[in-house]
Parts: structure tokens; sequence; C-alpha cells
């Protein structure tokens, strides 16, 4: 019996599946904490203005400091939308736009990727040199915004195929429709996120669900994306993934530390995590489908080190070959 798949356009039922398992648990600690954070802040505030006596507990710097916590509470909602229209028009203008006139191949991508993904709106695809990763995408005034790495498009395939920018393209969606970018998810995830290190947690499980979607959208351009955002793009084709994942759960005490004081996760683990849907395996060229099954019981780890993978599991999650030798046997 053949396993199910995705349904493309991705459907209310697929999205659950590609979110990251832990990330509602991760967003409804974020929101009760910011809850009770607000709660008691204003229940003290209260305080303050019907009983006068506690000022006298307080010193006059304390209360002042208090008092602007309080306004900045009140305010942050107006702020932070003020500000994603700030962001937004700041996107725009940090490159060209990408148009029918201008980079048509990546308009050509996007409108793609958004239809399978089940958007209502396309969103505006910028170039941008110099960016920190390899996209981001910003969303406000109900107009969403895709920044990528002009690298990107000097990493095409040897057939000319934009393989790494369709993968980051991909992921950059799955942010937008899992409401990542979303106002009302900024706010409810205030706290968490001006916590340092404690935002890790609710970063990682962003990044996992991003990667999630890229699969699902794009699985047989996984290999690309990440041979660019493991080396560079100018010896991306010597990529070995297959190395790459036999580092896994070879991390020593110290990698660790690193590691979960990034913000993302390793990259290695990352590639793990998708290598269990199939997507570096050559079949998924001929059949790029991600199984509903295999969603279920593959996540990416959080924090704790991954397994390491044998040599037998590692023959059936990818193939031995450098990324030029893996594009030359699928396109003979």
């Amino acid at each position: 019996m053949r396993s199910a798949t995705l349904t493309i356009p991705l459907d209310r039922k697929a999205r659950r599946l590609l979110r990251y398992r832990w990330h509602g648990l991760v967003f409804t600690m974020s929101l009760i904490v910011t809850f009770i954070t607000v709660f008691f802040a204003v229940m003290f505030a209260g305080l303050l203005a019907f009983v006068p006596e506690l000022e006298e507990v307080f010193d006059g710097a304390t209360i002042a400091e208090f008092h602007r916590f309080i306004s900045l509470v009140l305010i942050f909602p107006f702020g932070l939308g003020f500000l994603r229209l700030l962001d937004s028009a700041k996107s725009k203008s940090r490159g060209p736009t990408v148009n029918h006139n201008q980079f048509p191949a990546v308009l050509e991508i996007v409108q793609d990727l958004s239809k399978k993904a089940g958007l209502k709106t396309v969103p505006t695809v910028v170039v941008v040199s110099g960016l920190t990763g390899l996209s981001n995408s910003v969303q406000g005034s109900g107009e969403s915004v895709i920044m990528v790495h002009s690298d990107l498009l000097d990493s095409p395939r040897p057939n000319g195929d934009l393989g790494a920018l369709r993968f980051a393209i991909a992921r950059e969606i799955g942010n937008l429709s899992a409401n990542h970018q979303k106002v009302w998810y900024e706010i409810a995830t205030t706290v968490t996120q001006s916590v340092p290190y404690l935002q890790n947690l609710l970063k990682w499980t962003e990044t996992y669900t991003a990667d999630r979607y890229g699969a699902a959208l794009a699985p047989e351009y996984a290999g690309d994306y990440f041979a660019v955002a493991g080396v560079s793009k100018d010896c991306w084709l010597e990529f070995y993934i297959a190395e790459v994942l036999r580092r896994v759960g070879k991390e020593k005490l110290i990698n660790l530390l690193a590691a979960w004081t990034n913000p993302v996760p390793p990259l290695t683990w990352r590639m793990l995590a998708l290598a269990e849907l199939g997507v570096f395996r050559d079949e998924i060229v001929k059949q790029p489908e991600i199984k509903t099954t295999d969603l279920k019981r593959h996540y990416g780890r959080l924090f704790i080190k991954p397994n390491r993978v044998s040599e037998t599991h590692l023959t059936e999650l990818v193939t031995e070959s450098e990324m030029q030798d893996y594009l030359e046997r699928i396109a003979a």
C-alpha cells in the first residue's frame, strides 16, 4: 500500500503536520509567560495608584523605572505594528525587487511556491547583498516581504536551475504560513524573545518548522540549499552530504554548549532531520513528495544530542557523492 503524501496546495491538516512537534508547546508557554508578566505589571500599577502607602516602600528611581515599564507595555502593540511597517519599507529598499522585468525566473519560483503553500497573496521578493543568513522575511500592513541573499542567484545548478534559491524561498514561505512573522505572534512571545538564550528555544522550533516547509514545497532542492549554507556559493558543488551526517552525534560538551547559545540548531542536526524525510535520496527527484508518516515520526532534536548515524543507516539516507556527482547522476 502506497504511503500517504502531503496535500498540495497545503491545507490546514498539512500545515499542522509541518509544524515542529514542540513548537505549539513552546509558543503556549511563551504566551503564558507574557500574560503573567503583563498581568502582574498592571496589577502592581493599580496598587500603586490606589494604595499610595506602597510608594513609601520603594525609592523614587524604582517607581519611575516601573512607570516606564508600564508605559512600554501599553504602547508596545502599537509600536510593534509601526516598526513592522518600517521593516517592510526598509526591506524593499535594501535591494532590487523581483518582478516581470527584473529576475523573472525568481518571480516564477515565488509564485509557484506560494500556490503550493496555499497563500492568498504572493510575497514580494527582494535581492539583498550582504544579508545576514541566506534569507529572511517580514510581514506588516498585510504585505509580506522575503529577502534573499544575492549568493543564492550566484549558485545555480549546472543546468541553470536555482535550486538553493527555491528552497530558501520555500523556507520563508513556511515562516509566513506558520505565522512566525505576524504581529500578534510577536506580541504573544515578547517576553520569551526578550530573554537571552531563552529566545533560542523558540527560534529553534521556528527553524525546524521552516525546514520542514522547505522539504514539503521543494524537497529535491534541499541539498543545494544546505550545500550553499554549509560552505559557500563558490564551492558548494564539492559539498559532501554523507560526510556531514557522519559528524552527527559526535559533538563534545564544548560543542553542545556553543550550539545551545546559537539561535538556530546546528546544521548537522537540521540536515539529519530532513534526511530522515528522504530529501537527500536520488528517488526524491522522480517523486518529489514527503510522506506524512515520515513527518509524524521524524523531528529534529531540541538541545539533546542526536544518536550517531550508523553506516548502514547512512546508506538509507543518502547516496555517497559530492553535490557535483549527485547532480550529474540525476541528470543522466
